[in-house]
């Protein structure tokens, strides 16, 4: 059944303050939250051309909007998220057999493009899920060679406002002033399996509601300019340090 939503015109207060913390459990609040979900939607939509134009062929779906046993029956943030294709998981479950090949059957478990609303802001991030080990241990294993170290680098500090981190710790590594031996630094303590990677940009929810409309081409734009790193930390028959099938 096709839903109707409505053109993506930005994002407005009320729906950051969807996510104050007495209202992030309150199903009273289901409604509101399913327009912000159609909203992301939407943004999406606009995102998905500029993603497929930077060679990446990706499909896009959005979080829960209600609270359930998946969130904690807690709707902290929303998110509009791109990840790999299904045909492109079928490599890897030849791989892994039937039962660890179930892991790649949730499309989030994966290396993935993000646009996430929370309440104080929206967050652009391409993301490793902590429990996605073959795409982290992919990149991990491929920085184990120097100029892989210093294709990454210089792929990151193209991308002016965006911080890298380790899971939830508060050491940041500042995109634009990284060095190799930074990588190095990062790659020993990530733990593929254990950890989330996060490559971030954060806007204050004050900048992004005068951009209405123009934040789907801002968000396009930056995502897109990951589409270099997003290729180089993918896991693929081509890119393979994990399994020894070679890389390109």
């Amino acid at each position: 059944m096709s839903i109707d939503r409505e053109p993506f015109e930005g994002f407005f207060e009320e729906d950051f303050n969807m996510y104050l913390p007495p209202k992030r459990k309150d199903r009273s609040y289901n409604d509101d939250r399913l327009l912000i979900k159609h909203r992301l939607h939407s943004l999406g939509e606009l995102i998905a051309p500029g993603l497929k134009d930077a060679g990446l062929d990706l499909d896009f779906k959005t979080s829960l909007s209600h609270p359930y046993t998946f969130n904690k029956f807690s709707v902290d943030s929303q998110w509009v998220y791109f990840a790999r294709q299904e045909k492109g998981t079928r490599a890897l479950k030849k791989l892994f057999g039937e039962f660890l090949g179930k892991d790649l059957d949730m499309h989030y478990c994966h290396v993935i493009l993000v646009a996430e609303i929370n309440l104080t802001g929206v967050e652009l991030t391409l993301k490793i899920h902590q429990q996605a080990w073959w795409d982290g241990q992919n990149v991990k294993n491929k920085c184990n060679e120097a100029s892989a170290r210093k294709e990454l680098t210089d792929a990151l500090n193209q991308q002016n406002g965006f911080i890298l981190s380790i899971h939830n710790w508060k050491r940041e590594y500042i995109c634009g002033k990284l060095t190799q031996g930074d990588i190095v630094n990062y790659m020993k303590y990530y733990t593929p399996g254990d950890h989330w990677f996060h490559l971030r940009m954060t806007l204050p929810r004050e900048t992004v509601i005068p951009m209405e409309a123009g934040f789907a081409e801002f968000a396009s734009e930056k995502l897109a300019r990951l589409a270099p790193i997003y290729k180089f930390i993918e896991w693929r028959k081509d890119n393979d340090c994990v399994f020894g099938g070679g890389q390109t």
